[in-house]
């Protein structure tokens, strides 16, 4: 039997204390997030970290990643139970507080381009123009406690953001569950590019003759936005990343959930601008579907 089943059927663990281990391993491999070569420097030779093989290493990895995606994968989808009103209005006073312009803006959405290595054919599909590289691209919503809440995807990063968000169905899901209080729906603020719909807010698109409402509106709501980009940071790490061989969905998605995970332990910039405390793990990680 493998150290990975072996590990799997172990008695029953804690969960905050198998999350919070995970989460701080986590946090030790990438101490320099934004340098690739030192991240990748991490990873060049695994067990001189740990007590057992590379061999037996990779089946750990393996076998945790799948454990995580497919146990908590669905955190990252959107059910409505996952946005309770109480929990909305709050993100709505934690975002009103802060000088935005609106009363009822409770999350942030963002599309996420994901590097990934150049594909062996048909390049040109996830080539992205605009980072110069070969890309995927996600869909996702951040809340002001710090947490990545949805992420849809992914697709070719050719493809335009806005396809994107017509593709993940995200505006038409949210416009029907997303409701405050007399069943008024909520806004998500985004950038200019996606325009303005029922239940999008973005920055005012002209440059110059702008009043001085107008002016603060784009700056305060840029910080926002600044803020969403921050999370991205991490994940950087391309070379394993292979069209086709590797489970880069899979991967992107533990990524984003450990990453849920350790806002919950350690908390987070954003939420501290917002002053909106996350869930601890245990109450994160509980809601199954």
């Amino acid at each position: 039997m493998s150290e990975a089943n072996k590990l799997g059927q172990e008695g029953s663990l804690d969960l905050d204390a198998l999350l919070l281990a995970a989460v701080t391993e986590g946090t030790l491999l990438c101490d320099d997030p934004i340098n690739e070569d030192a991240l990748s420097t991490h990873f060049v030779r695994p067990e001189s970290r740990f007590t057992c093989s590379s061999g037996a290493l990779s089946q750990i990895i393996a076998f945790m990643t799948d454990f995580i995606h497919d146990s908590w994968h669905h955190l990252l989808e959107f059910h409505h139970s996952q946005f309770p009103l109480l929990h909305l209005e709050q993100y709505a006073h934690a975002t009103h507080t802060e000088s935005c312009p609106f009363n009822d803006v409770v999350s942030f959405m963002d599309v996420k381009i994901h590097r990934i290595s150049p594909p062996g054919d048909n390049q040109c599909i996830n080539y992205n123009s605009y980072s110069k590289s070969h890309t995927y691209k996600y869909q996702a919503v951040l809340t002001p406690d710090g947490l990545i809440t949805l992420c849809a995807g992914p697709m070719e990063g050719w493809r335009a953001n806005v396809v994107v968000v017509q593709w993940s169905v995200l505006l038409e899901v949210w416009f029907e569950h997303a409701r405050g209080y007399n069943n008024q729906p909520l806004l998500l603020y985004a950038n200019p590019a996606y325009g303005k719909t029922d239940v999008v807010v973005s920055g005012l698109k002209k440059v110059w003759d702008l009043v001085e409402n107008e002016q603060r509106f784009n700056t305060v709501m840029s910080k926002y936005r600044e803020s969403v980009s921050n999370l991205w940071a991490f994940l950087k790490h391309v070379q394993q990343m292979k069209l086709h061989i590797s489970p880069i969905r899979k991967y992107f998605q533990v990524a984003v959930l450990l990453t849920n995970a350790h806002s919950c332990q350690y908390g987070s910039d954003i939420a501290e601008y917002f002053q909106s405390k996350p869930p601890s793990l245990g109450e994160y990680f509980v809601w199954k579907m």
